[in-house]
């Protein structure tokens, strides 16, 4: 994935981070952005949340009532998305910030540098 790829992908990331604590409404919202908003109220009713969604398979969503092959293929997409974002961002994170003491001690500092 290019360089370009990644930052995109980082900007949008941060709109849609942690899906996973999404409630169903959240999870609706997005995918009615994505053009399958008539599916929001079928994730509302059987308690689809964005912890949940990553683990839908494709009989579930057709158990649900997501029948369009399609649709049920865009869905599984952005999903998939959603968990690409996810462990990106992840990747990204700052584990930790700080200056680190290049010399340990007078002496080292006398040692490893030059007074030229």
């Amino acid at each position: 994935m290019s360089q370009n790829a990644y930052h995109s992908m980082n900007e949008q990331g941060r709109e849609m981070a942690d899906f996973h604590t999404w409630s169903s409404e959240q999870l609706g919202v997005f995918f009615r952005k994505k053009g399958l908003g008539e599916y929001s109220d079928l994730l509302r009713r059987h308690k689809i949340t964005g912890a949940l969604a990553p683990l839908l398979e494709d009989k579930d969503l057709k158990e649900i009532g997501i029948n369009v092959v399609g649709d049920r293929l865009m869905f599984k997409h952005h999903l998939k998305d959603l968990s690409k974002r996810d462990r990106y961002n992840k990747r990204m994170e700052v584990l930790w910030q700080g200056e680190e003491q290049v010399f340990f001690s007078s002496f080292d500092k006398s040692f490893f540098v030059s007074s030229i």
